[in-house]
């Protein structure tokens, strides 16, 4: 079974947890690798034992293909340095007229009430362009409501992101369509993961401050096979 069904269903009515991350890699991502592996592996080795000649190309490259087939469903289709790196310019040549922005290391550090100054000149920016955007956080009420606010933005908390429900809600309160909208945020199991399920662009920034707590460095940990995936794969 592909490994995004699998994480379709083990979503589908339960928000995500240390558990289930741990128990998706290795049961599915790692056992769908090691699978693909073991079968080219054996196909060269028949091909060579019955002298016959190869219809596809060298191992390295099958089962880097194979890797890329597997792990898509986590590619961005952006991945930039900073939310600063965004443009209005580079939004336009997406057709993207909408943003669904995660707070926590995309607007400011964890539990900052307030975005660093390059972050107020970056949503100016986007208003100019009359961009709109609104909050989908899986953070707490009070602190997505009071940090939404601050900024005379939309919100919606306790998202449950990868689950898509949470921005069904947010592209509803922009009043656009899911291909007029980018996700943006920092994470790929939330953010990259749920905007792709939902079947929107999705704009991956680098977190703005490394995280301390054992389920994040967890899932960054995860996070760096699936990205030097997603740079090979743009060679």
């Amino acid at each position: 079974m592909k490994p995004w069904i699998v994480l379709c269903a083990g979503l589908k009515d339960n928000a995500p947890s240390p558990a289930f991350f741990r128990k998706f890699a290795k049961e599915n991502i790692m056992k769908n690798l090691r699978s693909s592996a073991r079968k080219n592996l054996k196909q060269h080795a028949n091909a060579n034992l019955n002298n016959q000649p190869k219809k596809t190309g060298p191992l390295p490259a099958r089962f880097f293909a194979a890797r890329c087939i597997a792990l898509s469903i986590f590619f961005p289709t952006l991945y930039l340095e900073s939310i600063s790196a965004l443009t209005p310019d580079l939004l336009g040549r997406l057709g993207v007229r909408g943003l669904i922005l995660d707070v926590d290391n995309t607007l400011a550090t964890h539990d900052n009430p307030i975005p660093d100054s390059r972050v107020l000149r970056w949503l100016d920016a986007m208003r100019g362009a009359n961009i709109g955007m609104i909050i989908l956080s899986n953070n707490r009420p009070g602190r997505v409501e009071a940090f939404a606010r601050m900024l005379g933005m939309g919100f919606v908390a306790n998202a449950k992101k990868p689950l898509i429900s949470g921005f069904m809600r947010a592209a509803a309160e922009l009043g656009l369509p899911k291909n007029e909208i980018a996700v943006v945020g920092d994470q790929i199991f939330t953010d990259v993961l749920g905007g792709n399920r939902w079947g929107a662009k999705t704009i991956l920034v680098k977190p703005i401050e490394p995280e301390e707590t054992r389920f994040f460095r967890l899932k960054r940990f995860m996070e760096r096979d699936i990205l030097k995936a997603y740079g090979r794969s743009k060679k």
